[in-house]
């Protein structure tokens, strides 16, 4: 009964959050540091997060006026666990997703398995690169909905890659980052709102704010910081929402105006039932690839 009241108050506080704007503007909602969360762990200790609560939320957006949906990296567990990625696959698949951009977490699994992400997922990156040269995903993506365009590229640092080690390089590249931004939005129309999805830790894009000049809005997707409200970096507006999507982040564009909120994704919120079931999935296939038991 508790459950279903606070669902209740959280549907009504929505509501009334999201029809207090214009019936064309466009909301945008940005995730990152997924961590492979499909499940909420239902423990005192980490109650809230997990994709199977994060998904009704950004429906029920969905479903009361336009969004551009964006990832910022990370949505790999953090674990090597290549059995992990075709269920996440199967549950981004869900989520609709307008451009996500790769973290360390993704890039660890090799060439094989970003070009099967590639495959599936609207992947953006302006500087990330194969080892021949080619691109990964899209350099950027324009789109236009309601009334605005949005022009929304990935950035990757070498710093987000130093866990990795200098054996990354032996399948992927970068260039430099000012350099793979103007070419990026060189041909970009008139008016677009310029988003950087980037994978770079909150000092690194703080201290580099040479490289946001013309950009509105950069999002961070390398470390767990969480921003009530978002900073500003000169002219530019950065965020960030935490990991283990315990926390959805929310953007209006009003003029040269932002506005962010955070939303919490509470213990309390639906479930997603087709997550639920990628979950269950996943841990049978682990079941069926478990190691034999040795006698002693």
């Amino acid at each position: 009964m508790r459950s279903t009241i606070f669902w209740l108050l959280g549907c009504f506080i929505l509501a009334l959050s999201v029809t207090a704007q214009a019936a064309d503007d466009t909301l945008l909602i940005f995730t990152a540091r997924a961590d492979g969360r499909l499940e909420n762990c239902r423990c005192p200790s980490d109650p809230n997060g997990s994709i199977e609560k994060r998904l009704p939320e950004i429906q029920r957006f969905r479903e009361l006026g336009p969004i551009v949906l964006v990832d910022a990296g990370g949505f790999c567990p953090q674990i090597f666990d290549t059995l992990a990625i075709p269920f996440m696959l199967q549950a981004y698949d869900l989520h609709q997703y307008d451009a996500v951009t790769l973290g360390y977490q993704e890039l660890k699994f090799g060439p094989r398995w970003v070009k099967t992400i590639e495959d599936r997922l609207p992947v953006v990156s302006a500087n990330l690169r194969y080892r021949d040269g080619s691109s990964i995903g899209e350099t950027v993506r324009v789109i236009e909905r309601g009334n605005e365009i949005f022009a929304i590229t990935g950035i990757t640092t070498r710093e987000s890659l130093r866990i990795l080690g200098p054996e990354i390089y032996e399948n992927f590249t970068l260039i430099e980052v000012e350099d793979a931004l103007h070419m990026a939005f060189e041909n970009v129309p008139d008016g677009a709102r310029k988003i950087v999805l980037v994978q770079a830790s909150t000092d690194q894009i703080r201290e580099e704010k040479g490289w946001w000049e013309g950009i509105d809005l950069v999002i961070g997707g390398l470390n767990s910081d969480l921003f009530a409200e978002h900073e500003m970096l000169g002219q530019t507006a950065y965020v960030q929402v935490g990991a283990k999507s315990r926390y959805l982040g929310i953007v209006r564009f009003r003029g040269t105006r932002v506005k962010t909120e955070i939303r919490s994704i509470s213990s309390h919120l639906p479930d997603d039932p087709r997550i639920l079931e990628i979950a269950i999935e996943l841990r049978k296939e682990r079941m069926r690839n478990r190691p034999p038991e040795t006698d002693q």
